[in-house]
């Protein structure tokens, strides 16, 4: 099986020590730069005024500089000497400023090279990112009380984090499908708050003769 692993200090602070030690030491570096010149949208800020009175807001674009900077490193020894893996990071500049800055610990049987490390540091390792921010960050912060402790059965804990689960499924095919038009409402929350005076005020019953839909999501993918 191979692994690509989010590797910060921190979490495993002595192979962190270790690696880096390492690095120093015997490491010889892989470099490769990627350069992209992107044309990015500018949301301008709404004064009071502009809030009360429900002006949508203008939008502008600009020109941004973004440069990736990967490097890496294959068999690093473990202290143990018993296995064998490599190193990836990537730093990510935008307009000259650090943007991001990560490091992956990758399977030894994954070939790192100049043809592969981009794919695996997009594909693999800054999705697992994406995942926490969008999926799980959501679920802690978002109204959901992922890390709540909802009882202290185990079987239970599983069955609170289904629901959980199923109630984030059903916001997203509600906020990024075709159900439900968010320019009519303007914003997410004021879908939210639509649907909780129905939940409030009307009774939902179900249609003799129920019709088929189809929800299409619509992912931002700029």
């Amino acid at each position: 099986m191979e692994w690509v692993v989010v590797f910060k200090e921190g979490a495993m602070q002595e192979v962190f020590d270790w690696t880096m030690k390492w690095k120093a030491e015997y490491g010889l570096e892989n470099v490769l730069v990627k350069k992209e010149r992107k044309e990015i949208g500018v949301r301008n800020k709404r004064t009071h005024q502009e809030r009360l009175m429900r002006n949508k807001p203008g939008h502008q674009t600009r020109i941004v500089d973004r440069e990736r900077i990967y490097t890496w490193m294959q068999g690093i020894k473990h202290w143990n000497n018993q296995r064998r893996y490599n190193l990836l990071t990537c730093k990510e500049k935008e307009d000259g400023r650090i943007n991001c800055d990560y490091i992956w610990l990758v399977s030894n049987g994954l070939l790192l090279c100049r043809e592969t490390v981009e794919e695996l540091s997009e594909k693999g390792g800054r999705c697992r990112w994406k995942q926490e921010n969008e999926g799980f960050n959501t679920q802690k912060n978002g109204g959901y009380g992922l890390e709540h402790c909802y009882c202290r059965d185990p079987a239970a804990m599983k069955i609170w984090n289904r629901v959980l689960e199923i109630a984030y499924f059903i916001s997203q095919l509600i906020t990024r499908g075709s159900l439900v038009a968010k320019e009519i409402y303007g914003s997410v929350i004021n879908i939210a708050h639509r649907m909780f005076e129905h939940f409030r005020y009307f009774v939902f019953k179900k249609p003799l003769t129920p019709k088929k839909i189809q929800i299409r999501l619509c992912w931002d993918t700029s």
